[in-house]
């Protein structure tokens, strides 16, 4: 897996706030049983404000045994509330509790 960060402050537009940091998660989720169907998964940013983050989007597919896919997603965040972690969320309806306890997470360092 890979992450990058860098700010923009050209991404929004004038007048809706400055952009603090732009992050790009770059991985590969490979699915190692020999029996089982696994959910991809998906990865959740989480602000200083909030306790629900902004989550990935998008259409995710089940890995087969063997299977694996290699993907990117770029989450944006403002200056005035920007994020201090990243969850990856082996299960899309876990709860928020459920997921600070459970999830694999990476504590976002400011400044980048």
């Amino acid at each position: 897996m890979g992450y990058t960060s860098h700010g923009d402050s050209q991404a929004i537009p004038p007048g809706a706030g400055r952009v603090a940091g732009i992050h790009t998660i770059y991985y590969t989720v490979e699915n190692r049983t020999t029996d089982l169907i696994k959910d991809e998964g998906s990865f959740q940013m989480m602000r200083t404000s909030a306790t629900e983050g902004d989550r990935q989007t998008g259409i995710f597919n089940y890995l087969y045994p063997g299977e694996s896919t290699t993907r990117s997603y770029t989450f944006r965040s403002l200056e005035s509330d920007p994020f201090q972690l990243v969850y990856y969320r082996h299960d899309f309806f876990e709860s928020a509790t459920e997921l600070v306890k459970t999830a694999l997470k990476w504590k976002i360092e400011w400044p980048f």
